[in-house]
């Protein structure tokens, strides 16, 4: 049955980034989206997991503030990739992230540095650099969507997607080490939804809100809770093989993702890309062995 759980979730992660790439082409604003996504998670989060307010989410204030702005920073900066170099790439570089997360372990938590980690953190950026050096900017040149899709910001989105995931994941892993994890990630849920409605009125773009954002930002939250909750029933599925999970669920949504990303989209895949493709999921076999 976990594998089951684990099918689902990959396929609700790659459903969300579809929905970005055709909110991207689309050229509207995303926040008001991302807005009732969180809304809508929080909500389901509510009804479907048991709430407890205690003094623990206090003590989790630092880590509740610093994800409720992470979560949308890292879709907005997933979503400007996916329109720079298409969804095979970008859903590759996202897991790439996980090595971001290794080097903060070392330096902040002083993990053991193991041979296989080692390995992982020398090969990742070859890895990053394979899957951005090549052709596939003809969104920008041909769609100057705004100043921050411009070319010169290329790398800068790249670089934003890979420390905002890598980041969290090490914010996550703080979390799993404390109680009531769904219950801080509520809360981290409706502080991400307060700060984009707080931007979006200081920016004066309350009129971006339609109901096609409500729409969208209904499946997407939707989706990623749908996410959430197929993962975690995977991992209870499985207590004692969690780098099974972990390996199945990037290995699965790098292969999905570039499957959809050439055959949804016509996204142009070159032999650096595949060699980038193959180093990936080779650091994410070697670092759960």
């Amino acid at each position: 049955m976990a594998f089951v759980y684990v099918i689902i979730s990959i396929i609700c992660s790659v459903s969300v980034s579809l929905i970005l790439k055709t909110i991207s082409k689309k050229n509207t604003n995303l926040l008001p989206s991302l807005f009732f996504s969180y809304i809508t998670t929080l909500l389901a989060c509510i009804f479907f997991f048991p709430q407890n307010i205690s003094t623990k989410l206090l003590e989790s204030s630092a880590i509740l503030i610093s994800l409720g702005i992470l979560f949308p920073v890292g879709f907005i900066s997933m979503s400007k990739s996916i329109y720079i170099i298409g969804i095979a790439k970008s859903e590759v570089i996202q897991r790439s992230s996980i090595f971001i997360s290794l080097m903060i372990s070392f330096v902040v938590y002083n993990e053991v540095l193991t041979k296989s980690k080692m390995f992982a953190i020398f090969l990742a950026p070859f890895a990053i650099l394979l899957m951005i050096t090549n052709k596939q900017s003809h969104n920008i040149k041909n769609h100057e969507h705004k100043n921050l899709f411009s070319l010169k910001y290329e790398k800068i989105w790249i670089l934003i997607l890979l420390l905002s995931y890598g980041t969290v994941d090490i914010l996550l892993k703080e979390l799993s080490k404390k109680e009531l994890v769904i219950n801080i990630l509520s809360v981290s849920f409706l502080i991400s939804a307060i700060s984009l409605l707080f931007y979006l009125a200081l920016t004066k773009n309350i009129k971006t809100i339609t109901l096609s954002s409500l729409k969208s930002g209904l499946l997407i939250g939707s989706l990623n809770f749908c996410n959430i909750y197929n993962y975690i029933k995977a991992h209870k599925e499985m207590p004692n093989d969690p780098s099974v999970i972990f390996i199945l669920m990037n290995f699965g949504v790098i292969l999905l993702g570039l499957i959809l990303g050439i055959k949804l989209f016509g996204e142009r895949v070159t032999m650096k890309n595949y060699i980038g493709i193959a180093i990936t999921t080779l650091i994410i076999i070697s670092i759960t062995n």
